[in-house]
């Protein structure tokens, strides 16, 4: 426990001690629109979204036109945060595709941190 430590900062108690217990933004954020992506491939609409979600071809190309536009973005013609949504929207409408949830991401790349 802690009380072995002699002298602690406030600094450590954040990395070692669950002081913020709600969700950050990006996960909230993420989670929103898996949530919203989710809701279009269960209730079709006309959007863009559903009609990539009912044709794999069209989200393989959605893909790679959205990493193209990241990869000008990052060569000085284009906005690399617009472009890095634009990817993560296109990588959440996969996994909504696929069937796959979040959580099994989050288990993977926790995998990966060790």
């Amino acid at each position: 426990g802690l009380s072995i430590i002699q002298k602690i900062r406030f600094s450590d108690l954040v990395v070692i001690s669950p002081l913020k217990k709600e969700e950050s933004l990006i996960g909230r954020v993420i989670s929103r629109e898996y949530r919203q992506i989710f809701d279009r491939k269960k209730y079709p609409t006309e959007s863009e979204t559903s009609k990539i979600l009912q044709d794999p071809e069209k989200l393989r190309r959605k893909i790679i036109e959205e990493a193209y536009e990241l990869t000008q973005a990052l060569s000085g013609n284009g906005n690399v945060i617009g472009e890095v949504s634009d990817n993560v929207y296109a990588i959440v409408a996969t996994l909504v595709q696929q069937g796959i949830g979040l959580d099994e991401i989050a288990k993977q790349m926790t995998k990966r941190q060790k």
